[in-house]
C-alpha cells in the first residue's frame, strides 16, 4: 500500500476514534493516540516531501549541499513563522490530506525560486563537462519541473 493511501486510512481511523471517544478514554489512551499521530505525521512528511520537491533526486556533492542548505533555510524560515505548526493543526483538525496539501502550497511556491538560483550552477557544470550527456538531459527535466 502506498504512503498516501496508508495515511488517508490512518486519518480516517483517527477521526472515527476521536469523535467517538469520551474524555476518560482520551486520557486513558493518550499515549496510543500520540503514537498514532506520530505515524500519521511521518506519512504526511513523506507526502509533503514528494509534493514540494516533485520527486527530485539530489546526489551528494558540494553543489547539492548548497541546494539542500537553501531548501532547509526556506523550511526553517517557514517553521519560525509558525507555518509547519499551522500545517500540523490543519491535518489534525480536518483529518484531510487534501486540505493539508492545499495549505502547504504556499511553501511549495517558494521552493522553485530556490531551484532557479541553483540552475546556473547546473549550467556551469554542464559547460565544464562535469555532467555526462544523459545527466544534462535529466538536469534540464528537473529544472523544467521546478519552474
Amino acid at each position: 500500500m502506498d504512503v498516501y493511501k496508508e495515511t488517508v486510512e490512518k486519518l480516517r481511523k483517527l477521526r472515527l476514534n476521536e469523535t467517538q471517544m469520551s474524555q476518560e478514554q482520551f486520557v486513558r489512551y493518550a499515549s496510543v493516540l500520540k503514537k498514532y499521530r506520530r505515524e500519521i505525521i511521518t506519512g504526511a512528511n513523506e507526502i509533503l516531501s514528494h509534493f514540494w520537491f516533485g520527486g527530485l533526486y539530489i546526489k551528494k556533492g558540494r553543489q547539492a549541499d548548497v541546494l539542500c542548505k537553501e531548501i532547509q533555510q526556506i523550511i526553517d524560515d517557514e517553521s519560525a513563522k509558525g507555518e509547519m505548526k499551522r500545517l500540523k493543526d490543519i491535518l489534525f483538525q480536518t483529518y484531510s490530506l487534501d486540505e493539508f496539501l492545499t495549505a502547504a502550497y504556499r511553501v511549495h511556491c517558494k521552493i522553485p525560486n530556490c531551484m532557479q538560483s541553483f540552475a546556473p550552477r547546473i549550467s556551469r557544470l554542464q559547460s565544464r563537462g562535469f555532467m555526462p550527456r544523459h545527466r544534462k538531459a535529466a538536469a534540464r527535466r528537473i529544472l523544467l519541473k521546478a519552474g
